[in-house]
């Protein structure tokens, strides 16, 4: 029997306090092929949002693409204002793999996905975790550094330079940290064979996204916090 590999990502967006432009987000992923929507959780007082979704590794990987056309659409990073470190519309882009799932795979969805990123809209990509292709770009505060207010800066010199994409700041869309990573302690797994389009369907609906404050979800997510 064909072991069944299943991957989830856990983008976290600049984006926390509107509803509507989360929801044209959500859609995206949604609307990508084998991709289970499990959860959106928006934080208004770090105005961020964290998307959860899973599936195998390429309808992962088309979703993750479909996520970051919406949200580099939706953001512009030139109005964000918020408690959270961030470099970029598309924030951090970590891939986790579930059940027996090799780690190698995780790291493969996230160079792929990351090189794609980089090609088709032109954005600096730093890999993160175990995905990182330098030790010392492998802790997420190390490539937060600056944040977004000194990236053009950093673009400027040799320890700044991406990992994939061109060394160039755009002011709107920033630039994304793309990792792979394993479950964060204590945060609840969804299972592998989730299928049920209610449930995407039901976080997806702008009138129904889960928000907390300031600090109400740092839990969620070990990305958001580091």
């Amino acid at each position: 029997m064909t072991r069944r590999l299943i991957v989830e990502c856990v983008p976290n967006v600049s984006e926390g306090r509107d509803p509507a432009r989360l929801a044209r987000v959500a859609a995206a992923v949604r609307a990508t092929p084998g991709v289970t929507l499990a959860d959106v959780h928006a934080d208004p007082d770090h105005h961020r949002s964290v998307f959860t979704f899973l599936g195998e590794p390429a309808t992962v990987a088309a979703g993750a693409v479909a996520l970051a056309e919406a949200a580099l659409a939706e953001i512009d990073m030139r109005e964000h204002r918020g408690i959270h470190p961030r470099i970029g519309a598309l924030d951090v882009l970590p891939f986790v793999p579930l059940s027996d799932t090799p780690m190698s795979v995780a790291v493969t969805l996230a160079h792929a996905v990351g090189a794609t990123l980089a090609t088709r809209h032109a954005l600096p990509v730093y890999y993160y975790g175990e995905a990182a292709r330098r030790p010392e770009r492998r802790a997420l505060r190390e490539l937060r550094h600056g944040e977004y207010e000194g990236l053009a800066a950093r673009l400027g010199g040799e320890e700044g330079r991406p990992d994939d994409g061109p060394a160039r700041f755009d002011p709107r869309r920033g630039a994304v940290l793309v990792g792979a990573r394993g479950p964060a302690p204590g945060q609840p797994r969804p299972r592998p064979g989730l299928d049920e389009p209610a449930r995407s369907s039901r976080h997806a609906d702008p009138r129904r996204l889960r928000s907390g404050g300031a600090g109400g979800g740092a839990a969620r997510d070990r990305d958001r916090a580091r």
